[in-house]
């Protein structure tokens, strides 16, 4: 796998990074050990760019994110919401 994540919580924010370290694109499920996304809607805020994925608690909770990066590519996601 050419994926590496890293995720953290720090009081009501949730933080995940994905990196691809390779120079071929990749997609995979990222394990989000975040807890208590279950029964609500969250947005996915890419801090560089500012894209929005919208995504269901219940998925995640799994708990996975898909991802699909190019060579070299990145999220930083900042999870906002948490809507039921």
């Amino acid at each position: 796998m050419n994926l590496v994540a890293w995720c953290w919580r720090m009081g009501k924010s949730l933080c995940l990074i994905v990196m691809n370290l390779s120079g071929i694109s990749s997609q995979g499920l990222v394990r989000v050990p975040l807890g208590h996304l279950r029964g609500r809607s969250w947005q996915l805020k890419d801090v560089f760019t500012a894209t929005i994925y919208e995504r269901d608690g219940d998925e995640m909770d799994g708990p996975v994110v898909y991802v699909d990066l190019p060579l070299w590519g990145f999220h930083f996601l900042h999870f906002k919401g948490g809507r039921k």
